[in-house]
Formats: C-alpha cells, structure tokens, sequence
C-alpha cells in the first residue's frame, strides 16, 4: 500500500500536489475556526442570514410593490444537539414562505469557492477579479433561490422539495464549477 502511494506521490505533478496540499491546509483551518470559534458566537451566520433574508424581502418588494413583506427572527431548539437555533422567516402577505437558517446563506458556498481560487493561487490580481465576480454572483443567485422559493411557496408548494434540495444546487455549483474552470484556465495559460 505505501509503494502505491509513493508511486502516486512521484508520478503526480508538483503543482497538483501544492494545490492538494493547500486545499486541505484551507480546509482544516477554515473547519477549526468556524466550529471552535465563529459557530458559537453565531458569526458571520447572522449578519449573512439577515442580509440574505432583508435583501430577499426588498426584492420581492421591488417586484411586486403590493406585496406585504415582513422578516421574523425565530428561535427553537434543535431536537438532535439541543443547541437554540435561529433562523429568519420571510413572510408574504401575512404567510410563512422561507425560513433561512444559517446554513442556508450561502456562508459555506463562498468559503469552498473562495477556498479553490487560495490553492490555486496565481496572483493576486486574478484572485481579487475572480473572488469579487464569485461572491457577488453567488450572492446574487441565493438571493434569487430565497425569492424564487417563496413564490414557489406562495403558488407551486408541491415543487418546493425539488427546488430547495436540487435545482438550486445544480444552479449554484455548475456557476461555481464555470468560475473555477475560468480562472484555473487564465491561471495557466498566463504565467
């Protein structure tokens, strides 16, 4: 097993393995800090699921100016860790149709993304253009998945699951998957 993974090790390029190494030194890090210290002080979840949520609510007020939009922090205890959850729910016309919670805000989306464009580091120009057009994409597009869902919610509920759980995941990572691609393709060819 150790010469198979010696000779894996000597017939690999060495920029795969620095990328390798760098994804996984980025993902320990970022794992350690948000579970030991951002995940129980609830941050940035709360700041991004709010902003998330409020901005959802102002598009749907642009789009429809009759609509009446509230957003409502609710509490409640999670029934496997015990741990008080919060979560924000946007309300239409006097109806519960989304509740964000912080694992759907996207804060996880931007940390993978951001966290590929750091392993295949080729400069900062690139990383500053590509992170930028990333996040504001990615922003873009949950923000639509939260207003999309609630007119679901509103008109179409039997199509929630399917939208929740994979069209928007489809959507989102194949976006992902085409900014990567971009920028792996510009990192290579301009050295």
């Amino acid at each position: 097993m150790f010469t198979r993974i010696k000779v894996f090790l000597d017939e690999t390029p060495k920029e795969v393995l620095l990328f390798l190494k760098r994804a996984t030194l980025i993902f320990i890090f970022w794992k350690l800090l948000y579970h030991l210290l951002l995940y129980p002080i609830r941050q940035p979840d709360k700041w991004l699921t709010d902003l998330s949520t409020n901005v959802s609510a102002n598009v749907i007020k642009i789009v429809k100016p009759n609509i009446i939009t509230n957003v409502i922090e609710q509490e409640s205890l999670e029934p496997d860790t015990k741990r008080n959850i919060v979560k924000s729910e946007l309300w239409l016309n006097g109806k519960k149709v989304v509740r964000v919670g912080d694992g759907c805000n996207g804060l996880e989306l931007y940390v993978i993304y951001i966290g590929f464009l750091w392993a295949f580091w080729k400069g900062w120009k690139r990383f500053i253009v590509y992170l930028i057009l990333g996040v504001i994409t990615i922003f873009i597009i949950n923000t639509g998945r939260i207003v999309g869902l609630g007119w679901v919610t509103l008109n179409y509920n039997k199509w929630f699951d399917f939208l929740h759980g994979y069209a928007f995941k489809l959507v989102v990572y194949s976006v992902i998957l085409f900014f990567w691609f971009l920028y792996g393709k510009e990192s290579l060819t301009k050295k």
